[in-house]
């Protein structure tokens, strides 16, 4: 089963969100950033799935440092914004860390489901 680690800050999402991956995949969350680069160095998960807006090290920080690791260099990230970010900002850090994608917080858990299976097919 592959595993996720879920990264937000926000206890209640973080929790909705778990629930709903908990039937697909195995899931690890954290709601700090420190954390959730001790949880990849330790269990290399298969897809990060990474609030932007977090407090000490936001999501763009933290995906460049799994890029520069060499055991997280690859592992998708899939950025969660709730927040009203430029989405063209988004898309430009998605695109400069490669392999990686965005989506809404508004989003269905459905939709967020499908976007998490569509990157580890």
């Amino acid at each position: 089963m592959k595993t996720i680690l879920v990264v937000d800050d926000e206890k209640e999402i973080r929790e909705l969100i778990t629930r709903k991956l908990s039937k697909d995949f195995t899931v690890l969350s954290t709601g700090s950033s420190e954390e959730a680069l001790r949880i990849c160095r330790m269990n290399a998960p298969d897809l990060v799935l990474l609030d932007i807006a977090m407090p000490v090290i936001d999501g763009y920080a933290m995906g460049e440092k799994l890029r520069s690791d060499k055991n997280t260099e690859n592992t998708p990230i899939v950025f969660l914004t709730g927040k009203g970010l430029d989405i063209e900002h988004i898309e430009q850090h998605c695109k400069d860390l490669g392999f990686c994608d965005y989506i809404l917080k508004s989003a269905s858990l459905s939709e967020l489901v499908a976007k998490i299976k569509e990157f580890l097919a």
